[in-house]
């Protein structure tokens, strides 16, 4: 039940309903949320916006929702997907003060100037067994993986981008939402991915940036995603989610109490220990640089917030895709 209320909640229809509201009643939650970050910045408040960059099974609904819980009356924009990104007001996307979402870095341009970059980073082999558990219970894909074993998850074309450095990828890949719908299609560009994906789907844009190719050599895609994540304002890692929530808090003067609850936590999810040593070998072996990058952020975790004196207001720039 718990997975089917979330799947409501989070689904796209869910944000369309939000969306298509009337503008009466998102223009006074746009205005309180700036009312309440104060005078004193070009964007209206003294609280710079953060953007979560939620990459899927590293426990950032757990985050979101907490943050969402403390946010009184700013406005955090977090039921959206990146199919929306193209057809959001600029003021809405500019002025909301938390914007989370699987978006990956291609949304950033299109953030505050001004934006705080967080994320989250897991250790590979759970986030792998994670997002295995997780499609076997999606309603949008369950009725092709009901059957899937570990093994085929792995192994199978279909379903090895979730597996091989998807943490990196989200870090780097950038499928141009800021062109979509201007320069093409996304629904003939995820029909031209052909066999093993299917022709269509409800998000095309989220299933290019999960599904589709990434034309980087794999040292160019370490680069890229090490200096993403070195850039990046506050990192946490998933088992210190308490340590990460609080920093968060900080930014809007908050302090945590008590302990980060827990949602959406997978269930039915294979323990390492259970995996065949060989086939955990080989999710080992595809997640070299997400391994790198876990350890990277385990270094980065405990430094809170990184001044924007030392990073600046520019990222580097990752895959521009053509």
């Amino acid at each position: 039940m718990g997975d089917l209320i979330h799947a409501l909640r989070w689904s796209p229809e869910s944000a369309l309903a939000w969306l298509a509201s009337p503008a009466v009643t998102r223009g006074p939650e746009l205005w309180a949320s700036r009312s309440a970050a104060g005078p004193g910045s070009a964007g209206g408040g003294a609280e710079e916006q953060i953007y979560f960059l939620h990459i899927m099974k590293t426990a950032g609904t757990s985050l979101v929702n907490a943050m969402a819980a403390r946010s009184g009356s700013r406005l955090c924009l977090s039921q959206v997907f990146l199919d929306h990104i193209p057809f959001l007001p600029e003021p809405l996307l500019k002025g909301a003060a938390l914007v989370a979402g699987h978006l990956g870095a291609g949304v950033i341009p299109s953030l505050a100037p001004d934006a705080k970059v967080v994320t989250v980073i897991r250790e590979p082999v759970s986030r792998v067994l994670s997002h295995y558990a997780h499609i076997l219970r999606d309603p949008a894909v369950v009725a092709n993986t009901a059957r899937l074993s570990l093994a085929e998850f792995v192994r199978s074309p279909r379903w090895r981008p979730l597996v091989e450095n998807f943490q990196a990828r989200h870090l780097v890949h950038d499928v141009g939402v800021s062109r979509a719908w201007v320069d093409f299609s996304p629904p003939e560009a995820l029909a031209g991915l052909g066999p093993p994906f299917p022709d269509v789907d409800a998000l095309p844009l989220q299933f290019l940036l999960d599904y589709s190719p990434l034309p980087m050599p794999e040292a160019e895609l370490a680069a890229a995603a090490t200096a993403r994540l070195e850039s990046l304002d506050l990192v946490g890692v998933t088992d210190r989610l308490d340590e990460f929530h609080a920093h968060l808090l900080t930014h809007w003067g908050q302090r945590a109490e008590g302990g980060l609850p827990r949602d959406n936590a997978g269930v039915g999810t294979v323990r390492a220990e259970e995996v065949p040593e060989d086939l955990r070998a080989e999710i080992v072996a595809a997640n070299a640089i997400d391994t790198a990058l876990y350890r990277q952020a385990q270094g980065l975790a405990g430094r809170g917030w990184k001044s924007r004196a030392t990073t600046g207001s520019s990222f580097p720039a990752g895959n521009q895709e053509e």
